[in-house]
């Protein structure tokens, strides 16, 4: 096809099917059609991040910031690339910026993916209170929408209220519609990068909720 987008959606299916060299090809091919769209660089970085490849994920999602500076996904996943190059230093900077922009535009209007980024974001600078807080505020707007109380049961896990963080993440896994125990794993390795002193527990809670690393 001559529809970059199809090219787009055919690298996010490979993504969630762990073929993470073929989502890079089709990646590209779209990149090379439109090379104006930041959601190519930032789907792309995402498999170059999965396969090992910190330099091309760091220089795609900076494209991506340039293309659109204000789109605080784009920050956050540059966040995450530094750390998992291990620089602490940038990516706290990243989380930092991302953080503000989220809380900047936050209100009682804003949309469930506004208090999703609000109540995950500042997990990874340690203000686990604020977390909370957002996602609290989310789910009393949208109190059908189950993907918040995951983030809830991480505010609770990092603050060591266990028991509760339990309970929010039974309640997300069983009513989330979307691939509930892929996002959880996805969340929990960032965790377990964030803060590898809780490496323990953390495996501790993956195993009583009984989900396997490969599920």
């Amino acid at each position: 096809s001559d529809d970059p987008d199809n090219y787009d959606l055919r690298a996010s299916i490979e993504y969630f099917q762990n073929n993470f060299q073929k989502s890079i090809e089709d990646g590209l091919k779209a990149i090379k059609m439109n090379p104006d769209n930041a959601t190519y660089y930032y789907n792309i970085c995402s498999s170059y991040l999965k396969a090992g490849e910190y330099r091309k994920a760091l220089k795609n999602i900076d494209t991506a910031i340039k293309l659109k500076p204000k789109d605080v996904n784009n920050m956050f996943r540059k966040g995450i690339v530094l750390l998992e190059q291990g620089d602490r230093a940038k990516s706290t900077m990243c989380f930092k910026e991302a953080v503000a922009i989220v809380e900047s535009r936050l209100t009682d209007k804003s949309s469930t993916g506004d208090f999703l980024n609000a109540s995950w974001y500042p997990v990874f600078l340690s203000e686990f209170k604020k977390a909370e807080s957002n996602a609290l505020k989310g789910i009393q707007l949208y109190p059908s929408f189950p993907n918040l109380h995951i983030n809830l049961g991480h505010a609770y896990l990092l603050q060591g209220e266990r028991e509760k963080a339990l309970q929010e993440y039974r309640y997300y896994l069983e009513n989330a519609k979307s691939n509930p125990k892929r996002i959880f794993l996805e969340d929990f390795l960032r965790l377990r990068q964030c803060f590898p002193e809780l490496i323990t527990m953390l495996d501790e809670v993956q195993k009583e909720l009984g989900i396997a690393d490969n599920s």
